[in-house]
């Protein structure tokens, strides 16, 4: 039985995140590494989903 939460201390952060638009499901993953805060890597999640989604959005527009 736990006790308390576990160590994550100097452990990678890792972020994930899921969307969904036009019935397509988009997720984006990462892990971070030595020299990169927890902050970097969320960002640099949110900013490729974003892209993600946009290029989504680009290519259902052009099929109509």
């Amino acid at each position: 039985m736990s006790t308390g939460p576990p160590n994550w201390a100097g452990r990678p952060h890792h972020s994930w995140q899921q969307a969904q638009t036009h019935r397509v499901t988009v997720a984006v993953s990462a892990k971070g590494a030595e020299g990169r805060t927890d902050q970097e890597i969320d960002a640099l999640v949110t900013e490729a989903q974003a892209a993600m989604l946009v290029r989504l959005e680009t290519a259902v527009g052009k099929r109509g």
